[in-house]
């Protein structure tokens, strides 16, 4: 059979596991597999596996990952994330809105110690509805704060999906932190602006603040917030300064997380091991979706696939910025149904190959493709995200006060994304200067 046939016959299984709820990472390595089998037999196929295998798990851009992952679970099995939101509430309390400014806050630092918008979402359900509820936050208002603000830390720095498009595109994890900042800053202000603006123009959805802070309240609820921001400045500062690598930098978070615990006393043997559980788990989840990524980019590439889609592409005569818009429109739909990093690895051996055919800068398409995929997790009606929310509340919340409070969130982000994408120094942003 023509190995091109065997491709996009490949393909299209693939999909079809993908919708029938098969884990993306099994999904690709299954297709993977067997399609080097149909191609190169089972000594090839077996023989490509090892080498991918240890390619991947040798490569040293790995390391920062479960660094960063450990520290992130053990600031959450630690109260950080409730100390982090009740401080905010308090140096915030002046806005209009001032819980809900004090949500998209608090999703953009606490996505920092996750890499998931939809454990973001999870928690602050948990964590900052209720609290808006009680203060008589109109219900909708408070869902779509909630549900539309979680993808905030995912963008700025450091960020997860930076982390894995790093690794699978094989570009500076340093260099696409630094670009995640502007993107991330200028969306965090238009979510403010937002709801600032929205809870001014009708009081009724979020009543101002009867509570009065002093300033003695508001410097006393930094005392278990400003050591883990001070490790987070220095850990960025060096990294973006070149002082030191993204692995030592997650290093010396990881350490000054754990010193900063024991201080507090927040951090038991049986916490430590919980999250060191919890960290194998995940980077074991990562490491298998990486190896079948590598698989199965190996299968298209040999299959003749990516070449001729970047040659059927070549035949619509448009703009590589048209072409790009396309995949943009893709990352929409996928969010119904997969997660970021399920995108992500769907999508990239495809879109990686026609970087240079496009001419497409690879910090600048990396910041599209995470904003588009962060877009995706939201998208109404099926974004998973949206169900996240859904999920954890266990109060009355229907999901269709989700969607509809999300929406306006997906219209800022969609002004947003028009923006990075017509403009390239806004996704690149401070990369330009590294």
């Amino acid at each position: 059979m023509d190995p091109l046939i065997i491709g996009i016959v490949g393909c299209v299984i693939l999909l079809i596991l993908i919708f029938l709820g098969v884990h993306v990472a099994f999904a690709l390595a299954l297709i993977g597999f067997v399609g080097l089998v149909a191609l190169r037999g089972w000594d090839g196929a077996f023989g490509l596996f090892r080498t991918v295998a240890y390619f991947r798990m040798s490569d040293y851009s790995l390391t920062p990952l479960p660094l960063f992952v450990f520290m992130a679970s053990i600031c959450l099995i630690g109260g950080i994330t409730t100390s982090i939101y009740d401080s905010l509430a308090k140096w915030l309390s002046w806005f209009p809105a001032s819980l809900g400014v004090s949500t998209a806050v608090a999703s953009a630092v606490f996505g920092l110690l996750t890499g998931s918008s939809m454990v973001v979402a999870a928690m602050f359900t948990k964590l900052s509805i209720p609290e808006m509820l009680k203060h008589n936050y109109n219900r909708q208002f408070a869902a779509g704060i909630t549900t539309g603000t979680s993808v905030l830390g995912m963008l700025i720095p450091p960020s997860l999906f930076a982390i894995l498009y790093g690794i699978l595109a094989n570009e500076s994890i340093g260099k696409l932190f630094a670009a995640g900042i502007v993107p991330g800053v200028i969306t965090l202000v238009a979510f403010v602006a937002y709801i600032t603006i929205r809870a001014k123009r009708n009081p009724e959805l979020a009543p101002p603040s009867e509570e009065k802070y002093t300033m003695g309240d508001r410097v006393r609820s930094l005392s278990g917030v400003w050591p883990m921001l001070l490790i987070g400045i220095v850990m960025l500062a060096g990294i973006f300064s070149g002082l030191f690598t993204v692995t030592e930098g997650a290093s010396i978070g990881l350490i000054g997380a754990i010193i900063v615990l024991l201080a507090m006393r927040k951090l038991s043997m049986d916490n430590f091991m919980a999250s060191a559980v919890d960290t194998v788990k995940v980077n074991c989840m990562i490491c298998i979706l990486l190896i079948s990524v590598t698989l199965f980019s190996r299968f298209i590439a040999m299959a003749g696939v990516t070449q001729s889609f970047a040659d059927f592409l070549m035949t619509l005569n448009l703009s590589s910025k048209g072409i790009l818009a396309m995949f943009l429109v893709l990352y929409l739909i996928l969010g119904c149904f997969l997660d970021v990093i399920g995108m992500l690895a769907v999508t990239l051996p495809i879109l990686l190959p026609l970087q240079t055919a496009f001419g497409w800068d690879p910090i600048y398409l990396g910041m599209v493709v995470i904003y588009a995929c962060l877009m995706g997790s939201l998208t109404p009606p099926v974004g998973l995200t949206l169900f996240a929310t859904k999920g954890a509340a266990d109060f009355e919340l229907p999901f269709t006060e989700i969607v509809w409070g999300t929406v306006p969130f997906v219209i800022i982000m969609a002004g947003i994304m028009a923006l990075i994408f017509t403009f390239e120094p806004l996704a690149i942003g401070l990369a330009a200067f590294m």
